[in-house]
């Protein structure tokens, strides 16, 4: 399938489409033709789109756009560089940021330079971002480890990407938004890392991200979860996927999912997850 943007595309008469970046479809690297540093080399960016008007046309980029703006304030947040939309498109841009976090933890183990030190340093990090989310009013709800960036110039440094499924945890008054409960179909983020009351149906909240963050670094820690081998391709829907998985969770007690760990991991779910049994 050819890309949506062609190489050589021009986006607002100033960044130029130079290819697609790896298997993402609405990523690519892009140039800031007004831009060039001392050897007349053009700054790099990353290009996020979204098309609009079509039947799935949510609007997904533009949230995204908001939520950055809203958190731009924060040195961890200020990578946002542009945004412009046109008849077709919405675009973002953006500064590289380096590798995920699995793609940063894989290369280490090749290298024998991953262990759970370094693991747990940047578990506090990912807490962090996690919680000055939280504070300006924003719920993630997509957290896992290709959400998380090592930064290209300082690998101690991560930041938190990807906000197209974020919402706001209070309305326009002021006020919490008020819980409630559907089809667990309709629930948003990667399946193998929602909490149980995500894959129950409930609203997610604060603490439905701080799960993530613990099955993102026990994911990290032991190479996979429990339910690991269940993939979206076994099943013939998203809802026989979601339950499946589910059940999984609600089996797994905290001294499966954490054997071998340091205690501080189950400590961690202790405090985050009641859903777990202690067996």
């Amino acid at each position: 399938m050819a890309p949506i943007l062609a190489s050589g595309t021009m986006i607002g008469q100033r960044y130029q489409v130079t290819d697609q970046l790896s298997h993402y479809k609405e990523l690519f690297k892009c140039e800031d033709t007004s831009v060039a540093d001392g050897n007349d080399r053009r700054k790099q960016l990353v290009l996020k789109v979204e098309r609009i008007g079509h039947k799935e046309d949510n609007k997904r980029l533009e949230n995204e756009y908001r939520f950055l703006q809203i958190l731009s304030t924060n040195q961890w947040y200020d990578f946002m560089i542009d945004y412009l939309t046109d008849q077709s498109f919405r675009y973002l841009l953006m500064r590289p940021l380096g590798q995920n976090l699995r793609e940063f933890c894989a290369q280490k183990r090749k290298l024998n330079e991953w262990g759970i030190q370094t693991l747990m340093s940047f578990a506090d990090q990912m807490i962090s971002r996690v919680a000055n989310c939280h504070l300006r009013g924003i719920l993630h709800q997509d957290i896992k480890p290709e959400n998380f960036m090592v930064d290209t110039e300082n690998s101690d440094v991560l930041y938190l990407i990807d906000f197209n499924l974020a919402k706001m945890l209070f309305n326009e008054s002021g006020a919490h938004i008020p819980h409630r409960r559907r089809s667990a179909v309709h629930s948003t983020g990667n399946v193998q890392f929602l909490s149980v009351n995500a894959h129950e149906g409930h609203q997610q909240s604060r603490r439905d991200d701080l799960i993530s963050v613990g099955y993102t670094m026990i994911f990290l820690a032991k190479k996979s979860l429990p339910w690991s081998r269940h993939s979206s391709r076994y099943y013939s829907s998203r809802s026989d996927y979601l339950s499946a998985v589910g059940q999984l969770k609600s089996s797994c007690s905290v001294d499966e999912l954490c054997e071998g760990l340091p205690d501080a991991f189950k400590q961690y779910y202790l405090n985050t997850n009641s859903n777990f049994k202690m067996l």
